[in-house]
C-alpha cells in the first residue's frame, strides 16, 4: 500500500500528499483549482518534508480563496 497523507477541508482547501503506485515511489501533491484536479510532483522523497510543504499550502488557500498555485 503506498503512503498518502491530507489535510484541509474537503470543498476549500483540501490537499493529499501521497507516493506514487509506480517503481518510482516519488511523491506528489494534490490539489483541486476550479473543480480540476492538479497533480504535482515533488522534487524531493522526504515524507516529512512533503506533510509540511502540504499543510503549509492548504494553509495558504485557506487565507487566499481566489488562484490555486502549486509548489
Amino acid at each position: 500500500m503506498a503512503w498518502s497523507y491530507s489535510t484541509g477541508e474537503r470543498g476549500r482547501n483540501r490537499v493529499r500528499v501521497a507516493q506514487d503506485a509506480g517503481r518510482s515511489n516519488r511523491l506528489f501533491v494534490e490539489f483541486r483549482d476550479n473543480g480540476r484536479k492538479v497533480r504535482q510532483y515533488l522534487a524531493h522523497r522526504d515524507r516529512g518534508r512533503a506533510k509540511e510543504q502540504a499543510e503549509q499550502m492548504a494553509a495558504g488557500f485557506r487565507s487566499n480563496e481566489t488562484r490555486r498555485t502549486g509548489l
